[in-house]
């Protein structure tokens, strides 16, 4: 029977400090005490140059990196990645949470 109270300690222990955790990093993480980890990240494109007389997949190539140069304008494109990355951070931190939340439910559940 105390073994079953002393596991029930070390799960609540565990699953508590999972949840803190968790919440103390994303805290860091969204008011800039932290970097935001870098899951997802920018592929370099090289540009493309063409000279006159050029043939249609050419053209269509060039129309495709004016509409990419404007969009970069409109909306920076490392800005979206680091939109994207915090978006995982969170699925994962609250991944962590019901986990934690899971554990510790288990522990109060071996002391009764």
């Amino acid at each position: 029977m105390i073994e079953n109270k002393i596991i029930g300690i070390v799960l609540l222990i565990c699953g508590l400090s999972m949840i803190l955790w968790s919440v103390y990093i994303s805290y860091n993480m969204f008011q800039g005490n932290r970097p935001v980890p870098e899951i997802l990240t920018p592929q370099i494109e090289t540009g493309i140059e063409v000279a006159d007389g050029s043939t249609p997949t050419q053209i269509d190539e060039q129309i495709k990196q004016t509409i990419q140069e404007q969009m970069a304008n409109i909306l920076p494109q490392a800005n979206v990645y680091k939109l994207l990355n915090l978006i995982v951070w969170s699925i994962f931190a609250w991944i962590m949470i019901i986990a934690g939340t899971k554990i510790s439910s288990l522990g109060i559940g071996m002391l009764k």
